[in-house]
C-alpha cells in the first residue's frame, strides 16, 4: 500500500487517479481549506475514511508520495501573472511553504512529490532559485 500525503488536496483527483491505475493507496493525510472541494471528497472518499478516535502512536506517518496543487491562479492571465516568487505573498507562491515543509521532514521526507501540473508554471513568470 502506498502512503500518500495530500497538501492542497481539492478533491482528490492525484488520488483518484493513482487508484485508477491500480496503484493501492492510503491517505495518510489531507489538507485542504475549500469547503466545497472538502464536502467532495469526503464523499467520494466515504468508504475509505474511518471516522473514530485512533491514537497515532507507533504509526508510520511517513508519505511515498507527497501530493501538492497549491493555488495557480497568479500563473494566469486572469490572475494578473502576479507569479509565485518566494515572499512575493501571491496565492501561488504557497508552492514555497511545500518545499519548506519537504525540507523540515528530515528522515521523514517522501520518496516522490507530485505536484500538480499548472500551464503557465514554466513561462518567465516563474523564476527558480
Amino acid at each position: 500500500m502506498v502512503q500518500i500525503l495530500e497538501l492542497f488536496g481539492g478533491i482528490g483527483s492525484p488520488r483518484c487517479a493513482l487508484r485508477n491505475i491500480g496503484i493501492p493507496v492510503k491517505a495518510i493525510d489531507y489538507v485542504e481549506i475549500d469547503e466545497k472541494a472538502v464536502r467532495s471528497y469526503n464523499a467520494m472518499f466515504a468508504n475509505e475514511l474511518e471516522y473514530k478516535t485512533q491514537s497515532v502512536v507507533g504509526w508510520n506517518l511517513k508519505p511515498d508520495i507527497l501530493i501538492h496543487g497549491s493555488p495557480c491562479q497568479d500563473f494566469s492571465i486572469a490572475g494578473h501573472q502576479k507569479g509565485a516568487d518566494e515572499g512575493s505573498e501571491t496565492r501561488s507562491s504557497l508552492m514555497w511553504e511545500t518545499i519548506h515543509i519537504i525540507e523540515q521532514m528530515g528522515e521523514w521526507k517522501p520518496k516522490y512529490v507530485i505536484w500538480e501540473n499548472v500551464k503557465n508554471v514554466r513561462s518567465n513568470l516563474f523564476k527558480p532559485v
